[in-house]
């Protein structure tokens, strides 16, 4: 799990940059590499370091489920979207054995007229990451709590 935290309106995004992180029991790992835009997932177990897969895909706003392993990768601009962002914009997509499990789009979360304009972008949520059932947390703007199965189930 990153440990993001909410954009604020006036804050510009942080450069772009090669990161890990690790899912909360430590059995895997991914590997975000800038600027090649690429994510390599590793199994950890034991000690040693297996590589899993790769795909061409990077995002500072990233999460990592010991169930799969599931790896989420949020929309990069996090918590703010542009003003043109729709109902069919993405917000978070699973991925799982290299491959794509599925896009949540921003009209799955929250309808349009509850967005909340700051300055020049739209807040619409907080990503929390993976609970120990391998469900993804989403707090929509109003404080709901949205649960998510990575395969739409």
């Amino acid at each position: 799990m990153t440990s993001i935290a909410p954009a604020l309106p006036d804050q510009p995004p942080a450069a772009p940059k090669s990161f890990s992180i690790a899912s909360k029991a430590g059995h895997f790992s991914a590997h975000f590499v800038w600027p090649d835009k690429t994510v390599t997932v590793y199994a950890t177990g034991g000690g040693h370091k297996k590589q899993l897969w790769t795909l061409p895909l990077w995002s500072p706003v990233a999460f990592l489920s010991d169930i799969g392993p599931t790896l989420a990768v949020g929309h990069p601009d996090s918590n703010l979207l542009p003003l043109d962002a729709t109902q069919d914009t993405v917000v978070v997509a699973f991925y799982r054995d290299g491959a794509k499990l599925r896009d949540v789009r921003l009209g799955e979360i929250i309808a349009q007229n509850a967005l909340r304009r700051i300055e020049s972008r739209l807040s619409w949520g907080v990503h929390y990451g993976f609970d120990a059932k391998g469900n993804y947390l989403i707090e929509a703007e109003g404080g709901r709590t949205v649960t998510l199965d990575p395969a739409g189930k």
